[in-house]
């Protein structure tokens, strides 16, 4: 009856040292893959703010452009290029338009980050 207990209770340990090498092993597995998952998402996630970034930066510089195309357009009908004293004017305009222009995108700003 001996050999039979000590069998028995051989294949009992075995088993039991099966399952918490497996158990081990699918935590091991779950620790991993949660890793990975957490790592994927923050990779998207700055994939995603550098797209964002970057497009957000290309549609303002348009925006910027046109708006200073039409600043200029506006004052050019009014000065002669040939004119040295009329193209100072120009310039001058032109340089308060964008400054004012400037002032007031910064005070939108403000506003927007108030809110």
């Amino acid at each position: 009856m001996e050999a039979k207990e000590t069998i028995m209770n051989s294949l009992k340990k075995a088993a039991t040292d099966a399952k918490d090498k497996i158990t081990e092993g699918v935590m091991d597995a779950a620790i991993e893959a949660k890793e990975k998952i957490k790592n994927s998402v923050k990779d998207a996630a700055r994939e995603a703010l550098e797209k964002f970034q970057n497009s957000a930066i290309e549609y303002l510089g348009k925006k910027a452009e046109n708006l200073i195309r039409g600043l200029i357009n506006k004052q050019r009908g009014s000065y002669s290029v040939e004119d040295n004293e009329s193209y100072n004017k120009f310039v001058a305009v032109i340089s308060n338009d964008i400054d004012q222009m400037g002032q007031d995108l910064i005070k939108q700003g403000r506003k927007l980050l108030q809110e």
